[in-house]
């Protein structure tokens, strides 16, 4: 398994403040494009003031049906202490253990919040640009509903896609048996892509009576069609089962 970024929306322009009164938190949708496990979201962070909580944390919910936020998934496991931070935007990388399992073509939020009680003086930024997303958008909590702004948050969404591998093998074998008046040797050669082929040489007709004669048959009664098929009352798969089973525990 590969984690890769599979949505991701890059631009940024503007500052956006959140973990107080009027911007509580942010909730970013967007549409994976394959069904797979979460590994990791990155987003661009900072602070202002000196915030002392227990700093951001990134969870994914599910699209509630009204186009915001629903059933919650999954959180991170990592959380971004405020002593990380500095008043410089800077990549972050938020970790998911449990790999909650995204499917592709459905809509799905990033909640980017902060650990603690709202600040006004101390709180997080992150920033976003104008609407340049096209499988989604930034929403706006500000203690009592979303507010759409038509912009987009900075944000790349990483899952973990299998890795397809091929393999190729070749075998050779050799096996010669040798009865009491003549022999017979076979070779076949496979190849395990699409083609396999064999040459074989066949049971002469002394091997036969000998053969035959030790199971207390006459070979004489048999009709030889060619040197690898035999007709007579008997059907083809018993005298083959039998001729092995002779040959494995009594040559």
């Amino acid at each position: 398994m590969a984690c890769t970024v599979n949505q991701s929306y890059t631009d940024s322009d503007t500052k956006r403040y959140f973990g107080y009164a009027s911007n509580e938190y942010f909730a970013q949708s967007f549409i994976p494009d394959i069904s797979a496990p979460t590994c990791a979201v990155q987003l661009l962070l900072a602070k202002t003031g000196s915030p002392s909580d227990g700093g951001v944390a990134v969870s994914i919910h599910e699209d509630s049906g009204f186009d915001n936020p629903g059933d919650f998934l999954d959180s991170s496991s990592t959380y971004i202490n405020p002593a990380s931070l500095s008043s410089t935007l800077t990549e972050f990388t938020f970790g998911f253990d449990s790999s909650v399992y995204l499917s592709s073509g459905e809509t799905y939020w990033l909640l980017i919040e902060r650990e603690g009680t709202i600040d006004t003086d101390n709180h997080y930024i992150s920033e976003d640009s104008a609407s340049g997303y096209a499988n989604g958008k930034l929403l706006i909590f500000d203690g009592i509903g979303y507010s759409d702004f038509s912009r987009d948050l900075y944000f790349k969404v990483y899952l973990e896609e299998s890795l397809t591998t091929t393999s190729t093998s070749t075998s050779t074998s050799t096996s010669t048996t040798t009865t009491s008046s003549s022999t017979s040797t076979s070779t076949s050669t496979s190849t395990s892509t699409s083609s396999s082929t064999s040459t074989s040489t066949s049971t002469s007709t002394s091997t036969l009576s000998f053969i035959f004669g030790s199971l207390g048959l006459d070979v004489e009664e048999f009709e030889i069609v060619d040197s690898d098929v035999i007709k007579d009352d008997f059907s083809y798969d018993i005298v083959v089962d039998k001729f092995n089973y002779d040959i494995d525990t009594e040559f």
